[in-house]
């Protein structure tokens, strides 16, 4: 999976590195669960030694994009001479802590963003007046 953060991190949930497309994608012990091709959600270890934690806690995961690919495998070959397909394209929401880093990913397509934190108020320019009547279908309603 490709992580969209300041230093993008390339992470594989294979045990070992894998080098596809002039890149390496690191061993990560990340986890991928319930993708479907609207959503998901994907847990992250744990740990000091790791190079998302610093990512994840300096700049947040809210609005972040992430990419995941299927990379193709042989059980008798290594997954260096295997190909890799995009599967999905999204973002990735806010991170819950607990003994790994959990987090929600919703699909580009379906939503641009998660919520924003705040909800900017509306201003209105134009209030209906007492006893002002609007017709909704076969129905009248009148402003009280």
């Amino acid at each position: 999976m490709r992580l969209g953060f300041s230093a993008e991190v390339k992470a594989a949930t294979w045990d070992v590195d894998i080098d596809w497309n002039s890149e390496t994608w690191i061993d990560s012990g990340i986890e991928v669960f319930n993708l479907t091709r609207t959503a998901g959600s994907i847990e992250f270890p744990l740990s000091t030694d790791d190079p998302w934690l610093s990512l994840i806690l300096n700049e947040g995961t809210r609005g972040r994009s992430i990419s995941i690919y299927e990379h193709y495998t042989d059980l008798t070959v290594s997954p260096q001479v295997a190909d890799a397909v995009l599967i999905f394209t999204g973002v990735m929401d806010e991170p819950v802590f607990t003994d790994v880093i959990k987090l929600s990913i919703i699909e580009s397509s379906q939503a641009k963003t998660f919520p924003p934190d705040s909800v900017d108020t509306p201003v209105f320019t134009h209030l209906l007046q007492h006893g002002d009547r609007i017709d909704w279908g076969i129905d009248t309603i009148v402003v009280n």
